[in-house]
């Protein structure tokens, strides 16, 4: 009798010690994942950074495209013969260089290219289609940020390139759930504890059909 209550307490507390390593390792499990993901979105943000960047500098030479064929119907209609009497008739606006806020916006650019750079290469991430994510971000920015001076052509493959990337970070994220129960499943000491489990339980279901 006093062995039967010994023997049931005893897999009592081992079905707890049991219980209680799997529910800590999914947690940290999950919480290794959680921050591989959360770095990666990290990251994108301040890829989308350099795409508004990007798509501010499109916006100007949109805008500049069409000041410059409007300068010169009007240079046509007035008579101008150089650009400097344009700007001369015109002395009451604020007229900016083109090329200076292009540089400002290229500049930004390269800031943060590095810092993403440098981030992506302190990173601990172990998640292979992530890893390769972050590697093919790595040379996104590199050739952004390499450019000497942006186009409307350039920009334009930039922003191909990164819709792309957008797209697989997208799918990384649908399929995190079924990643997470992967890497549960594939984790070697939750093999070991689950096999445990089954085998109790297994054992528990044999002894009770031969009443030992």
């Amino acid at each position: 009798m006093v062995f039967n209550v010994l023997w049931t307490i005893l897999l009592g507390v081992i079905g707890g010690i049991v219980s209680s390593l799997i529910v800590s390792r999914v947690f940290l499990i999950q919480g290794e994942y959680q921050q591989q993901l959360t770095f990666v979105a990290h990251i994108f943000r301040r890829i989308n950074y350099i795409s508004a960047f990007l798509q501010s500098a499109k916006a100007i030479f949109e805008v500049s495209y069409d000041q410059d064929i409007e300068m010169k119907r009007e240079m046509q209609e007035k008579g101008y013969k150089t650009e400097m009497e344009y700007y001369a008739a015109h002395r009451d606006k604020d007229w900016i260089k083109k090329s200076d806020v292009l540089d400002l916006i290229k500049k930004e650019i390269d800031n943060t290219a590095k810092t993403i750079n440098s981030e992506i290469a302190d990173a601990h991430v172990v998640d292979v289609k992530m890893l390769e994510l972050l590697h093919d971000s790595m040379r996104y920015v590199h050739e952004v940020s390499s450019v000497k001076e942006l186009s409307f052509k350039s920009i334009e493959g930039f922003t191909k390139t990164e819709q792309s990337l957008h797209e697989r970070y997208k799918e990384c994220v649908k399929v995190s759930g079924k990643t997470l129960c992967r890497l549960i499943a594939k984790d070697k000491l939750m093999i070991i504890l689950f096999s445990l489990v089954a085998l109790l339980l297994v054992g528990t279901i044999i002894t009770g059909l031969l009443r030992v």
